[in-house]
């Protein structure tokens, strides 16, 4: 546990002279780049024991007949590229850390409204403990993500090959296709009206959930196996109730100053609260699998942008204090998890122990 503590002791500290140096293009980079770097080392140097599924993955990677091309084809790709230069199974983590704490890093100083507070809830919501055990879904994720911020831009050949590449590593990134669509509705009313109508179909995921399992049979497990205290039941319920909390507060703010926005900026919105409004939905339902619950992720993810999106709408006077009240607030559901090793990530071990 240790080391954890020395890793968040030292972000404050880089935050503490970020805070005070002259805000330019520099010390933005030199900021998200020294917090990153530090995190991948603590990700890429831990031992296969620290998580869940960290060992088998390690193990697989090194296992040449362990095929994944039938379900994840560029992770396969990807996987053989990585052996080549590290056989050892440190390189499973070499490779799943370079591509999930260094593509959150270019995530968050690409898109974000506040990067110290975006890097403080990459940790704070358990995203990167998460990603200890669910290291592949976790880059889908990310590609996921990248895809969604590609759409509220525009850039539409990029959002879809963002989203292939997403699905050609996690199978489950195929959730987030329908956003494509909002590539060709510029009718906001059409917009809006698809949005919420993607929401409400999560609600009747059943038969959907079963049509994927009949195309993706590895899934089979995750409708069968686990109930809902195995899932973590209180967990669950306690953060679904957070993310309403949050999209009440998102959509208030959201309503009175979308004059004051631009196209884009509206449409970053539009997808944001959709995010949020499918992870309450799918964080219902996910009292009754335990697929929901990893499903939830490619949604929630997007709160690491929303959050600060939220407060820089707040006049610069208040924002202090409430930037302090959101810290001390945000810091709860990570303490808990943490405390609690979801995930199995205590105590950390290095890979040389």
């Amino acid at each position: 546990m240790t080391v954890y503590f020395i890793h968040f002791l030292l972000l404050l500290v880089y935050v503490a002279i970020y805070t005070v140096a002259p805000r330019t293009k520099t010390t933005r980079i030199l900021f998200i780049s020294v917090c990153f770097l530090q995190t991948f080392l603590l990700y890429a140097l831990r031992s296969p024991a620290v998580g869940t599924d960290t060992a088998p993955m390690a193990m697989d990677y090194v296992i040449s007949f362990m095929n994944f091309s039938h379900k994840a084809p560029l992770y396969q790709l990807l996987r053989n590229i990585f052996q080549f230069i590290i056989s050892q199974p440190q390189g499973y983590m070499v490779m799943c850390g370079l591509l999930i704490i260094f593509g959150t890093a270019y995530y968050i100083y690409s898109n974000s409204k506040n990067m110290i507070l975006s890097t403080f809830l990459f940790f704070s919501l358990y995203f990167f403990f998460f990603s200890m055990n669910g290291a592949r879904q976790s880059i889908a994720i990310i590609l996921g993500a990248f895809s969604l911020s590609c759409i509220w831009k525009q850039q539409k050949l990029a959002a879809v090959l963002l989203l292939i590449s997403a699905i050609g590593i996690h199978n489950t990134a195929i959730l987030l296709t329908p956003f494509l669509a909002l590539l060709f509705i510029h009718s906001i009313p059409r917009r809006r009206a698809f949005l919420c109508l993607y929401g409400l179909m999560l609600v009747a995921f059943t038969p959907l959930m079963h049509l994927f399992i009949s195309v993706f049979t590895d899934y089979a497990f995750y409708i069968t196996g686990g109930s809902a205290f195995e899932v973590g039941q209180n967990r669950k319920i306690l953060l679904t109730v957070f993310y309403a909390c949050v999209l009440c507060i998102g959509i208030s703010i959201y309503y009175r100053t979308k004059r004051n926005n631009s196209g884009p900026e509206n449409l970053q919105w539009e997808i944001l609260l959709s995010c949020l409004f499918n992870a309450v939905i799918i964080g219902i339902l996910a009292l009754r699998s335990i697929l929901f619950t990893r499903l939830e992720y490619y949604f929630s993810f997007t709160m690491i942008l929303f959050i600060p999106l939220i407060l820089s709408k707040f006049k610069q006077k208040n924002r202090l204090w409430i930037n302090f009240a959101v810290y001390l607030l945000l810091a709860m559901p990570g303490i808990v998890q943490f405390m609690s090793n979801a995930g199995e990530i205590l105590p950390y071990t290095f890979f040389w122990e």
